[in-house]
């Protein structure tokens, strides 16, 4: 997690996409993107409400609103923080910078009951008080000027990417507030053979992760759900969708949120409809390929 004094970290899956129209597959030997090719649809013959005929979600992990925008003019940002009691001023992002401590009690760590002045944690704790000038982003820095930007955004979830991600497609983590942890044998062997870690329904036999069940007791369970998606909800509404992450041989699978939800990880009609390479994301769009398809 990154400093909440830093208006919460943005975790969840990186360089993924979810795409809708704004209108009314066992897993492919593993892998999504076996999935039958896509063929183009006119997506200006839906009625809309409004002229929008497609809405895209870029999710990007482990930035927060005052690592990124904080000296945004007119934004609710701020430029330092309070370490263990001293105020320290964000200093720019070097080079060769790393991901801070993020875990679920690393969070609780880093809020210190309150005090918020517990984020330098381990190697690369200074890092929790660096800060993106402009000149470093100049391309979401345009965004935020030419569009909308949201200065009140704050991670669903205390600290880590699995339970994040589960709230981006769901508003929900089944009660998951840490990433799964995995038998390390098991996991060699599956890097062996060519595939990618899971923190979903295919991890190896044994992954675990704690959640804490109705009476609010942590308990160890495998990371395979089943609740409600929104990808269900646009389902059900006719509308079509797709989700773009990386695939089971690829760095970055455990970033595939819906690879923890039973009825698509398991279901190889559903997965091959829904589930597409990463990479393809820029050609689909450049294709008039996204969603809505056959």
């Amino acid at each position: 997690m990154l400093p909440s004094y830093l208006r919460g970290a943005a975790a969840a899956v990186l360089a993924c996409g979810m795409v809708a129209a704004a209108c009314t597959a066992e897993p492919p030997p593993r892998s999504p993107d076996e999935a039958p090719p896509a063929t183009r649809v006119d997506a200006g013959s839906y009625r809309t409400r409004w002229p929008i005929k497609h809405v895209i979600f870029l999710i990007k992990e482990n930035r927060s609103f005052d690592h990124l925008f904080g000296r945004f003019p007119g934004a609710d940002g701020v430029t330092s923080g309070v370490d263990r009691g001293s105020r320290r001023p964000l200093t720019p992002v070097p080079d060769d910078h790393l991901d801070i401590a993020h875990c679920w009690d690393c969070s609780l760590e880093a809020q210190a009951g309150g005090a918020m002045d517990g984020f330098s944690q381990g190697p690369a704790g200074d890092f929790a008080y660096t800060q993106f000038r402009p000149v470093d982003i100049p391309n979401l820095w345009t965004l935020a000027q030419e569009y909308v930007l949201s200065d009140n955004f704050f991670a669903s979830a205390y600290g880590p990417s699995f339970p994040n991600h589960l709230f981006s497609i769901a508003a929900t983590a089944g009660g998951a507030h840490d990433a799964p942890d995995r038998p390390a044998a098991t996991e060699r062997a599956l890097l062996a053979d060519g595939f990618a870690k899971s923190w979903g329904c295919d991890a190896p036999e044994g992954t675990t992760v704690e959640v804490f069940d109705a009476e609010g007791e942590a308990i160890r369970v495998p990371p395979c759900f089943d609740f409600l998606t929104e990808g269900d909800l646009l389902r059900d509404a006719d509308i079509p969708w797709a989700y773009y992450a990386a695939t089971n041989t690829q760095y970055g699978y455990i970033w595939s949120a819906y690879s923890a939800i039973e009825r698509y990880r398991n279901d190889p009609e559903r997965w091959a409809e829904h589930m597409r390479p990463v990479e393809d994301l820029i050609a689909d769009i450049e294709a008039g390929l996204l969603p809505p398809v056959t």
